[in-house]
């Protein structure tokens, strides 16, 4: 089914974006062993808690380990993040890609969540930080607490929900993956949402602004200063791809 996007504006966008100096800790290889980069906001809080990111053995999707991200509790308001980032990606006219990977969110993560989380983004923070493009999966908080969105938005400007809302149940993987095609005609563009290989929702509105995508992000890309309780999450299998890759068969 098409979807038509739904425009919303949000005025304190930017604190989604606009971030503390990142801390670069260490690479590791996507699926198609490409290297990422973990990152982590370099903002504590009160009691000593930091954001992390790390390789551990307690849970994973495929293999034996996978990647907890955490977000400490009481920080300042500021933008929060602990993510995987893959950066010189060059998408532009004419690119049909598929990125995804799989989440664990624990339970009670939506009971924790404040506000927007970006869950999976790409974005060309690089060659313009002040009015960023920036698309992929987000989950709102608030009264839409928990509802799942492929997006579009540039920084301080107009968010354009493409395809959703869906959820992402707690105290399960999930694979979750997009397929975006990016063209300089109107109503060319393609966006594909998949659950766990099931096909969400399809549209065929501007999914990009026309400049190059040169960077993507896995985790909690984004936790927005309204947030002042901690969250973790797992991811695992991070994926960009000429074709699907899928999940796993289980």
């Amino acid at each position: 089914m098409l979807k038509q996007a739904r425009r919303r504006r949000w005025v304190a966008l930017g604190v989604l974006v606009a971030a503390a100096a990142a801390i670069a800790l260490l690479l590791l290889r996507d699926a198609g062993e490409q290297p990422l980069v973990l990152q982590t906001s370099a903002v504590g809080s009160a009691g000593g808690d930091v954001p992390r990111i790390e390789r551990t053995s307690e849970r994973a999707y495929d293999g034996e380990g996978s990647i907890r991200a955490h977000t400490q509790a009481n920080a300042p308001q500021v933008n929060k993040y602990a993510r995987a980032v893959r950066h010189n990606l060059g998408w532009g006219v004419g690119t049909d890609v598929w990125y995804g990977a799989a989440f664990y969110l624990p339970d009670g993560f939506y009971e924790a969540q404040q506000g927007q989380i970006d869950l999976m983004r790409w974005d060309n923070f690089v060659i313009d930080a002040t009015s960023t493009d920036r698309g992929g999966i987000v989950i709102y908080g608030g009264s839409e607490a928990g509802n799942t969105y492929l997006i579009r938005a540039q920084l301080g400007g107009d968010q354009d929900e493409l395809i959703g809302p869906f959820r992402i149940s707690e105290g399960t993987w999930h694979w979750i993956e997009v397929r975006q095609r990016f063209s300089s005609r109107s109503g060319s563009d393609l966006s594909e949402v998949y659950l766990d290989g099931d096909l969400v929702g399809r549209s065929t509105a501007a999914n990009w602004y026309g400049r190059p995508v040169t960077s993507i992000r896995y985790g909690l890309v984004a936790v927005g200063g309204a947030q002042a309780k901690s969250l973790d999450l797992w991811f695992d299998r991070p994926s960009i791809s000429a074709m699907s890759t899928g999940p796993l068969e289980r």
